[in-house]
């Protein structure tokens, strides 16, 4: 029974002692959001990682740092979405909103988009317009062209 009960101090004291890391990372998240509204305004912090624009057609999820909690996963049903890391994986940045263009400089570099409409497609575009890449309903692009500054859905 003692051998329990110092099991479980060790269990709890241990957990205390990581408590300072998780609120460094807390911390460190709330200053990336911070950094993220303060370069585009009128955005509006609607969870620890995530900013909306918009009245939510346009949300930002940021990744933590060293995870890749999207790696495997997708957009939401009903989005497009771009990432700043290969294979859905990083910050992410999705659109509710269609038949309109989009800055994607919230997120950074595209490295990959998804499509999680049931129809219509996504395109990548320069700055200048030039389609780069086209992403159809329900697809991904896992390794994105670089150069894509803009996303554009069509119904």
């Amino acid at each position: 029974m003692r051998r329990l009960l110092m099991a479980i101090v060790g269990v709890v004291c241990a957990g205390l002692s990581a408590a300072p890391v998780a609120r460094a990372d807390d911390s460190s998240m709330q200053a990336r959001v911070d950094a993220v509204l303060a370069s585009f305004p009128g955005g509006v912090q609607t969870g620890a990682n995530t900013v909306e624009w918009d009245g939510g057609s346009v949300e930002l999820t940021l990744a933590p740092e060293g995870l890749s909690p999207f790696a495997v996963g997708s957009c939401a049903t009903g989005k497009y979405c771009v990432y700043n890391g290969v294979s859905l994986a990083g910050s992410k940045l999705s659109f509710s909103a269609c038949n309109t263009t989009s800055s994607t400089s919230d997120v950074g570099t595209v490295r990959s988009m998804a499509n999680a409409r049931s129809s219509g497609t996504v395109q990548g575009l320069s700055a200048l317009g030039a389609v780069l890449t086209t992403v159809s309903a329900g697809g991904q692009v896992n390794s994105a062209p670089t150069g894509i500054e803009k996303v554009r859905c069509n119904s």
